[in-house]
C-alpha cells in the first residue's frame, strides 16, 4: 500500500505515521509533504492508494491540490483531515470525492476503521480490475473482441505482457486426480488474485491453442513493475507450485519473455505452446524461465524433438491402452535409443527418464527416478507393451475395430497381413484376438460377410453373377461360385432362381 500524508504540522505527520505502523499488516511505503504543490508531485510520480489530506496548507491548500489531482490517479483513496471549524472544507471535498474525513486529533480507533475500510474499497478496485482484464483478454483471444475496433487508449493496449504456461499431465484417470485438478486451478487462481495490484494485472487464462496459462500486464512504462515481475512474480509462483507438486497430478509451467503489446503476445504465446510439445525433456513441477528453455531447444537436433513429442504420444496411448499405437510408438522411441541417444543433455536425458516413469506408472517418485541407460530405457518399453498386451488380451475394443474396418472394406483385397499392418500389430496376435473375439478365423469372417453381401446383390439387383463377385471382392468368378455353394449349398444363378421361384 502506498501511503502520502499530506499536512503542514510535522507533529500530526508523525502521529499519523506511528498510528500506521501499528495498524497496518500489509507492505506499504509512506511518504510525508507539507503543501499542495508537493501532493500534485506525488500523485503525479507514485499515484498512491491513499492520500490523507489536510484540508488548511500554505501556497496550496488541500482543497485546491484534491480538485487538481483526483483525475491524475482516478484510484487513489482520499481521506480529508480538517478541524471543527474547517469541516466546510471537508464537506466540499466529500462531495467532490473524497471517501471519507478524520477530524483533529486523530485518534488510533478512528484511523484503524478508516484503514478497514481503505482495505475493502482496495480489494473491490482490485476484484473490477482482475475481472475486467480476464473477460478482455479472454474475449481477445476467442476472437470474439479484436484488437482492431479497440480505441488507443484501451488498456489492453497501453500494456506489456508476460504470458505463463501450463501443461498438465493426462495420464492419471480423471477420476482418480479430479479432486488434485480441482485444487490446482483453486491455489492457482489464488495466486492470481494475490498477484493483482495496481500496477499489475494477472488472469489465469485458456490462450488460443487451448493451453491453460496466466497472464501478467502491467503498463509499458513502468520498468519498476517489470523487474518485479521477472524477479518478485515469478517467484510467488513457484512457491504455489512447489506447494503443489507432492501429488499424481503433474504439470510443467514455462515462462515466456515480456512482450509489448498484444500482437507480440500471441505470438510468443504460439512458441511457446509448441515448445510444450518437448515437455518430455524438462523439469517436471517447476516454473522455466524462457532463456533456460530456449538454450536446451537449442542444443536439440530435429530428430531429438520429435523423439519427445513420440514420448508424449506413446504416455498417451498407454494410458489409453492403445497397444498398436504404443507398439508403433515404441519402436521409434527404440530407433532414436541407438542412434541419438547419447546426444542428448544429461538434464534431458534424466528428465526423459522420470517422465517415462511417471507415464508408465512404476509407483517410484519420478523426481527421483530416471532411467540410467538405453538398456533401462528398453526395459520399461518392453514391460509396458507387455502389460498392455496381457489387458488387450481381455479387451475387445481393437477388434471391434478391425471388424469396422473390415465392414468398410470387404470388397478391397484385404486380408491379415495387410490389415495388422495397419494397426500396427503382428499377424499372428491379430489372428489369435479376432478368434477370440469372434469365434471365427480371419479369412472365415472375411469369406461369410462377402456371401452374406453377395445375397443381397443377387436378392435385389439384375447384375450378372461375375459383376457380383466383384463387387464383393472376388477377383475370379468360379472361386466365387465354388465358395458360394460350400457356404449356401447352392451356385449363385441357382439361389437366384430359386428366390424368384418363390
Amino acid at each position: 500500500m502506498k501511503i502520502v500524508i499530506a499536512d503542514d504540522e510535522y507533529y500530526v505527520r508523525i502521529g499519523l505515521v506511528k498510528m500506521l505502523e501499528e495498524i497496518l499488516t500489509e507492505e506499504y511505503s509512506i511518504i510525508e509533504v507539507e503543501n499542495g504543490h508537493q501532493v500534485l508531485d506525488k500523485i503525479r510520480e507514485i499515484q498512491p492508494n491513499v492520500v490523507f489530506l489536510d484540508i488548511k496548507m500554505p501556497r496550496m491548500s488541500g482543497l485546491e491540490a484534491f480538485q487538481q489531482a483526483y483525475g491524475l490517479s482516478p484510484e487513489t483513496q482520499w481521506i480529508v483531515i480538517s478541524g471543527y471549524a474547517d469541516f466546510e472544507y471537508a464537506r466540499k471535498a466529500l462531495q467532490l470525492g473524497a471517501v471519507d474525513y478524520l477530524l483533529k486529533p486523530v485518534s488510533p480507533e478512528q484511523l484503524e476503521l478508516i484503514t478497514a475500510d481503505i482495505r475493502k474499497r482496495m480489494l473491490a478496485q482490485t476484484e473490477v480490475r482482475c475481472s475486467t482484464f480476464k473477460q478482455n483478454l479472454t474475449a481477445v483471444f476467442n476472437r470474439t473482441l479484436s484488437l482492431r475496433t479497440l480505441p488507443e487508449g484501451h488498456e489492453l493496449k497501453q500494456l506489456s505482457y508476460v504470458p505463463i504456461l501450463f501443461a498438465l499431465d493426462r495420464y492419471v484417470e480423471k477420476g482418480q486426480h479430479s479432486e488434485e485438478l480441482t485444487g490446482w486451478y483453486t491455489e492457482m487462481e489464488n495466486a492470481v488474485q494475490q498477484l493483482n495490484n495496481r500496477s499489475l494485472r494477472a488472469a489465469l487464462v485458456v490462450v488460443p491453442g487451448g493451453t491453460v496459462g496466466i497472464m501478467l500486464g502491467w503498463d509499458r512504462e513502468d520498468e519498476h513493475t517489470e523487474q518485479w515481475v521477472m524477479q518478485s512474480a515469478y517467484g510467488k509462483i513457484n512457491k504455489v507450485l512447489g506447494r503443489l507438486s507432492g501429488g499424481s497430478l503433474g504439470f510443467y509451467a514455462l515462462a515466456g519473455e515480456p512482450c509489448a503489446g498484444l500482437q507480440e503476445l500471441e505470438a510468443h504465446i504460439a512458441i511457446i505452446e509448441a515448445a510444450l510439445l518437448i515437455k518430455a525433456l524438462l523439469a517436471r513441477n517447476d516454473l522455466i524461465r524462457w532463456k533456460e528453455l530456449s538454450g536446451l531447444v537449442g542444443t536439440l537436433s530435429k530428430e531429438a524433438r520429435e523423439w519427445s513429442r513420440a514420448l508424449v504420444e506413446l504416455a498417451d496411448t498407454y494410458r489409453k491402452k492403445d497397444y498398436y499405437r504404443y507398439v508403433m510408438f515404441s519402436r521409434g522411441i527404440g530407433s532414436f535409443l541407438d542412434k541419438g541417444y547419447d546426444s542428448l543433455p544429461i538434464q534431458a536425458r534424466n528428465h526423459a527418464g522420470s517422465f517415462l516413469n511417471n507415464a508408465l506408472s512404476t509407483g517410484t517418485d519420478p523426481r527421483e527416478k530416471s532411467l540410467p541407460d538405453a538398456a533401462a530405457w528398453r526395459q520399461l518399453l518392453e514391460r509396458g507393451e507387455k502389460e498392455l498386451l496381457r489387458d488387450t488380451e481381455g479387451s475387445t475394443d481393437m477388434i471391434d475395430r478391425v471388424v469396422e474396418y473390415i465392414e468398410r472394406n470387404y470388397a478391397e483385397d484385404i486380408g491379415v497381413a495387410g490389415v495388422a499392418e495397419i494397426f500396427s500389430i503382428t499377424p499372428n496376435y491379430l489372428s489369435s484376438l479376432f478368434h477370440k473375439k469372434t469365434g471365427s478365423t480371419f479369412v472365415k469372417y472375411v469369406t461369410h460377410l462377402r456371401i452374406a453381401k453377395a445375397k443381397e446383390l443377387l436378392a435385389g439387383h439384375d447384375l450378372q453373377v461375375q459383376e457380383v463377385a466383384a463387387a464383393v471382392g472376388f477377383n475370379s468368378p468360379k472361386h466365387f461360385a465354388k465358395l458360394f455353394k460350400e457356404h449356401s449349398g447352392s451356385y449363385p444363378s441357382e439361389f437366384r432362381a430359386e428366390l424368384r421361384a418363390k
